[in-house]
């Protein structure tokens, strides 16, 4: 998931993400989301990956 919740109000944010959450621990399957939000990354992360650019000259 790409910033799923990144163009919707609060409650509707906060809603979406606890049912991901619900979703996950029921399948009990991998989720990989993306997103540039520091608050929802602790909130739904378990396992957290931090992907930077190297830049080329």
């Amino acid at each position: 998931m790409d910033e799923p919740l990144l163009n919707i109000d609060v409650q509707l944010r906060e809603k979406a993400r606890d049912e991901i959450q619900n979703l996950h621990e029921e399948n009990q399957q991998t989720i990989v989301y993306v997103t540039h939000d520091q608050l929802e990354t602790m909130a739904l992360g378990d396992r957290i990956a931090i992907i930077k650019k190297k830049h080329l000259h």
